[in-house]
């Protein structure tokens, strides 16, 4: 009886000091966790510093700018089915003599008179810039030697306002000079005219800007267009051309009286000139066929004009762009 007495009391001993033992593991964990959790955060302490003397702060007056002087900016003249839009504009250079504004169309310089409507030179460039816009058919190398040529050679194109009695050009004492100086002297041909008149004006641009394009920059491009050479391309087809009564050259025969190289230079430029507005569709403009070319049509032209197609074909269709002849109208009506 008292072993078992013992044992049990020994047992209760024990379980009692295993409880207690947990409790105070379990209070020590609380009040651990109750400390961290009130530990305040470690002051930082500032160095001190003399203390200076601030001004008051007075607003710095702000200057009045300068107005930057205005930029003649021109708003596109159409919406374009080609994204060609160029942020064009006129430019002065007092440095050239009378022509002192110009704009250019890839290396093509446009010069103006005074009396031309910056407006109307615009235009002149948009319809030129139609012409030279890239297609499937053209060659990017002969493209380039065109530009190339008329920047090296200094090929331009002049605008004057109403036509050659406006500047006694026909006359012993012209009020202007012919060209504007500065290496750009030689290499042109016909005015393009600011004549005013809406139904004449886009036929006045595309003539004139193509005597500039055929006449000076193929013929410095390309023996082939040698207007003087009996066996260049050009001059067997406009050959041809006279010779089956298609092309009129009894009203230039006045231009012999020059002398020989300027009738074939201008009979020729005025030939090709047809053939090309034919190729375009473009026709209907000078209502063709015409007393000076009796052609009807670009169907008319590849049967009975062989060797002017073939030109067309093998030389002028990969430079030039047949211009939208939409577009064209939309310029011109601005």
């Amino acid at each position: 009886m008292n072993r078992l007495f013992v044992i049990t009391l020994l047992s209760m001993a024990l379980i009692a000091c295993g409880v207690n033992d947990d409790e105070d593991v379990q209070s020590s964990a609380s009040l651990t966790e109750e400390k961290v959790l009130e530990i305040p955060p470690t002051p930082t302490t500032l160095p001190l510093s003399t203390p200076t003397s601030v001004s008051p702060s007075v607003p710095t007056p702000t200057p009045t700018p300068t107005p930057a002087p205005a930029l003649r900016v021109e708003e596109p003249l159409y919406t374009s089915n080609y994204d060609t839009q160029v942020d064009r504009k006129v430019i002065s250079d007092s440095s050239y003599r009378d022509y002192i504004h110009y704009t250019d169309v890839e290396t093509l310089r446009i010069f103006k008179l005074p009396d031309v409507s910056d407006d109307f030179l615009l235009k002149v460039s948009e319809m030129i810039q139609l012409m030279f816009l890239e297609n499937e058919k053209t060659d990017n190398n002969l493209r380039n030697d065109f530009f190339n040529t008329l920047k090296d050679e200094y090929v331009f194109q002049r605008v004057g306002y109403m036509g050659p009695e406006s500047y006694n050009l026909d006359s012993e004492y012209p009020t202007i000079d012919c060209c504007p100086g500065k290496n750009y002297d030689n290499n042109h041909t016909d005015f393009i005219w600011e004549t005013g008149d809406p139904n004449s004006q886009l036929g006045e641009v595309i003539e004139h800007a193509l005597h500039t394009i055929t006449n000076v920059g193929f013929k410095l491009m390309s023996e082939e267009w040698d207007y003087l050479n009996p066996d260049s391309k050009l001059r067997k087809a406009y050959q041809e051309a006279v010779e089956k009564d298609l092309f009129n050259e009894e009203s230039y025969l006045d231009l012999k009286q020059r002398g020989d190289e300027d009738f074939r230079s201008i009979t020729t430029q005025e030939f090709f000139f047809w053939v090309i507005i034919t190729e375009w569709d473009l026709g209907y403009l000078w209502q063709i066929p015409h007393d000076e070319f009796s052609v009807s049509n670009k169907q008319d032209l590849i049967a009975r004009l062989p060797l002017s197609h073939a030109l067309y074909v093998d030389f002028v269709e990969k430079i030039l762009n047949p211009p939208n002849n939409e577009l064209l109208i939309a310029i011109n009506e601005q």
